[in-house]
């Protein structure tokens, strides 16, 4: 049940982590993956045990069920359809708030699109492969583009944090091509002459594959398989996407991308070796390379770690899996992020952008809370007039915090403060899709709890007297009275006085 905030918490605003984790297998496709939709699962699992999201704000697309066969059907809704992939990114970014947390996390083909609609040798568009692609509008392939994605993602409310894992190839365009740790560009970009001046543009050039990295005899001893498509010519890419408000993406968003490889880089997915439990034998599983050391980065550094040590750390567990299971591995993490705003060596990974409070410290009201700090003045009461003095300084009052919350004392913090609270794990251990809404629980209403109503039937009209505001006490001086009448002088009956 919930439990009933306390008085000084009017106007409080909880901080929220919301996800969306989309994997693709395309199992009616003869060229389709076996471990992009455990590695959503995976993802999904790891947020809600070890990173405070909550199961009901966590939304996971697949086409596959994990562990069941390709012939059952996964239910319309939950299919991650270019439509439905748009749709519930856009949904997700509509729902956050100041202060919140977003992750987006695509695990599938990426490959390279060339506009048929643009000029000649004007460079390739970088682009995802949703699971319904073939089911393009007349007759070209279905993808989403690198650009829309990175519209609805970068207009997200001030001081939200995004973080995004790309777990494909084409994916280096995605929030900032001149983001990176020494600030060079990413490589393949496509440049253009203009007056005589080299820029580069939002094209990249054609990226070539070494197909040794998945067809030597070690790799596909543990059946590794590439993570992309070769290059589809399609008329205008963008044509059919969904519309989103008329505005550009905001430049002050707080964005991190981890993408699986860089330009003529190939990401791969392979079988990982899973320990046995309390004496079981060991078990493999397909995953892909950076969605597994995504998860074993953040186990080694306990879930506490900047953005740029988690990528050093994820930079690691790929040459650690590079020796052991696939020599002729060529991809590295690439790691970029949204400039000025995003901060990758003090800003922790997948936590808001303030510090808050530890759940050992007193919050245990449910989830991470923001206070509003803002002093709100109440009005004077009738018949009194504030000085300016009084006015300035902060309004107390004689309300203390209830019984009820014998850690409401503890709890009160300063503006813009927010909290930190883990979110216990489930028994089993495996993230379950439950229901067919993911939609998040309804705020508390602040203004519920404690607001009295004024009753104004009882009030004697006497009280509500003007009252002369001036801004100084000189000012607030009232005239001298007139001097008092003659006693001789009597006001006629048509209350005009008599000639001298």
């Amino acid at each position: 049940q919930r439990q009933r905030l306390p008085w000084w918490f009017h106007g409080a605003v909880a901080m929220v982590k919301r996800a969306l984790c989309v994997g693709c297998n395309y199992p009616s496709k003869a060229f389709g993956l076996a471990g992009a939709v455990n590695d959503a699962f995976l993802i999904a699992e790891t947020l809600q045990i070890h990173l405070g999201f909550r199961h009901e704000n966590i939304c996971v697309l697949h086409d596959v069920y994990p562990g069941q066969k390709k012939s059952l059907k996964v239910e319309p809704a939950k299919c991650p359809t270019r439509v439905n992939i748009l749709h519930q990114l856009q949904q997700t970014v509509r729902n956050t708030k100041p202060g919140d947390v977003l992750f987006f996390s695509f695990s599938g083909y990426g490959l390279q699109v060339d506009d048929m609609d643009g000029f000649q040798d004007e460079g390739y568009d970088e682009a995802v492969l949703p699971t319904d692609f073939v089911d393009g509008r007349d007759g070209d392939y279905s993808v989403i583009v690198m650009n829309d994605i990175h519209d609805i993602l970068l207009g997200v409310p001030q001081n939200v944090v995004v973080t995004v894992l790309m777990d494909c190839d084409h994916a280096t365009s995605l929030i900032d091509v001149g983001g990176t740790i020494d600030g060079s560009l990413v490589s393949g970009l496509k440049f253009s002459n203009f007056c005589g001046l080299q820029a580069h543009t939002a094209k990249m050039t054609l990226a070539n594959h070494d197909r040794d990295v998945w067809q030597e005899e070690k790799a596909r001893a543990v059946k590794a398989r590439p993570r992309f498509q070769p290059v589809m010519e399609i008329d205008n890419p963008r044509k059919g996407r969904l519309p989103t408000r008329p505005a550009m993406s905001r430049s002050s968003s707080i964005a991190f991308c981890f993408a699986a490889a860089g330009h003529g880089q190939t990401a791969m997915e392979l079988q990982m070796t899973i320990p046995g439990v309390d004496g079981a034998e060991s078990t493999t599983k397909q995953h892909g390379v950076l969605s597994w050391c995504f998860v074993h980065a953040l186990e080694e550094r306990r879930f506490d770690c900047t953005v740029f040590e988690l990528q050093e750390e994820i930079r690691r567990q790929m040459q650690q899996l590079k020796s052991q299971s696939l020599p002729r591995m060529d991809q590295d993490v690439l790691m970029t992020f949204a400039s000025p705003l995003s901060k990758p060596r003090t800003m922790k990974a997948l936590q808001p952008l303030d510090g808050g409070l530890t759940p050992d410290q007193g919050l245990s009201i449910g989830q991470s809370m923001r206070i509003a700090a803002p002093t709100v003045v109440p009005p004077p009461r009738p018949g009194q007039v504030p000085s300016q003095s009084s006015a300035s300084r902060p309004v107390t009052t004689s309300r203390q915090p209830s019984e009820d919350h014998p850690d409401a004392r503890n709890l009160q913090r300063g503006a813009s403060e927010l909290v930190h609270h883990n979110v216990e794990g489930r028994e089993g251990g495996s993230f379950r899709v439950q229901g067919a809404s993911y939609a998040p629980p309804p705020r508390a209403d602040p203004a519920g709890y404690g607001a009295v109503p004024r009753d104004v039937s009882r009030t004697s009209a006497e009280s509500f007297r003007p009252v002369l505001r001036t801004d100084s006490a000189a000012d607030r001086q009232l005239p001298a009275p007139p001097p008092p009448m003659p006693a001789n002088l009597t006001p006629s009956p048509s209350h005009h006085l008599p000639p001298p």
